[in-house]
């Protein structure tokens, strides 16, 4: 069973295009996702991917020595969830939410690493349905505010 937001039952083949121009550009087009990533000068990143049909990432970075980056980024996220004993078995339960953050993250070892930030998060909601379409039913509005985070990441 595949929870993905459109169509979670039909198997839907991915392609894209790949472009590496230099060392300080590259991007991945396709469907259902779009991915870019751009160094217009030495330290300084941005990078920006898309996934269909409602998951949207921005994030300018600046790294202070090799292994500190001190970033600025927006993101309209969500998740879907199985709820137990639900009515319709088509039925999740939705989360949506957009932040804007700021924050530091430290490449502690080559695969560990550990970020810390800060943001305001806002149009938070959840619902239960079928799909996006259903949002205006069952849905619960949480109200906007500040938030703070810390991550540690091992990459394998």
């Amino acid at each position: 069973f595949n929870n993905r937001q459109f169509l979670p039952d039909v198997p839907i083949p991915g392609f894209g295009y790949e472009i590496n121009a230099g060392s300080n550009f590259s991007a991945l087009a396709g469907v259902p996702f779009t991915w870019v990533r751009w160094e217009p000068i030495d330290r300084l990143s941005l990078e920006a991917s898309y996934i269909l049909p409602r998951r949207v990432r921005a994030e300018i970075g600046y790294r202070i020595l090799e292994a500190l980056k001190v970033y600025a980024g927006y993101a309209w996220d969500n998740e879907r969830f199985l709820r137990h004993n639900r009515n319709d078995d088509d039925d999740r339960l939705f989360y949506f939410e957009q932040r804007v953050s700021a924050g530091v993250r430290w490449d502690i070892l080559e695969s560990v690493w550990l970020d810390f930030s800060g943001g305001f998060a806002f149009d938070r909601f959840f619902f239960e349905g079928e799909d996006y379409g259903d949002r205006g039913e069952d849905r619960l509005d949480v109200g906007d505010g500040p938030f703070l985070m810390l991550q540690v990441g091992v990459e394998l």
